[in-house]
């Protein structure tokens, strides 16, 4: 599987080493220190952004405030990648995902074992299925 990873700190960086023994993975962090170390560990690294898709998915572990922008970017070249962030606080990226172009299609899944005991969940934006915009309800927040 194709994955990128975007932003390659503790999170991501530690996504990116785990993956990579399993899969094709390319890391793209807007440090060129974090870019180094990255590559230093022995991951690939692109230089901009769009050296990560095409992808089969692309993670993104950025700080709060680039998530949303970081999804926007790469949902305009996406080409059927699923969108996934590492974000705690999901009410940007469901706006973002309400509002993503109409060819993106995003669908919102629930890929967490935490789900029922936490109130934040990953979600994924897939450019490539109908959105199903009803969550399980499961006594979370966002299922409400």
């Amino acid at each position: 599987m194709r994955i990128g990873v975007v932003g390659l700190g503790l999170i991501g960086g530690s996504l990116a080493l785990a993956l990579r023994e399993r899969h094709d993975v390319t890391g793209y962090d807007i440090d060129e220190a974090a870019r180094r170390a990255a590559a230093s560990d022995g991951i690939r690294v692109g230089s901009k952004l769009d050296d990560l898709v095409p992808a089969d998915a692309v993670i993104v572990a950025t700080p709060m405030s680039a998530i949303v922008p970081t999804l926007e970017r790469l949902a305009a070249r996406s080409n059927g990648a699923v969108l996934l962030d590492t974000g705690s606080l999901k009410r940007a990226v469901a706006d973002f995902a309400g509002r993503a172009p109409k060819d993106a299609s995003p669908r919102r899944t629930d890929t967490s074992s935490r789900v029922g005991r936490s109130s934040s969940f990953p979600r994924s934006v897939r450019t490539t299925r109908p959105w199903p915009w009803r969550a399980r309800s499961r006594g979370t927040p966002a299922a409400r």
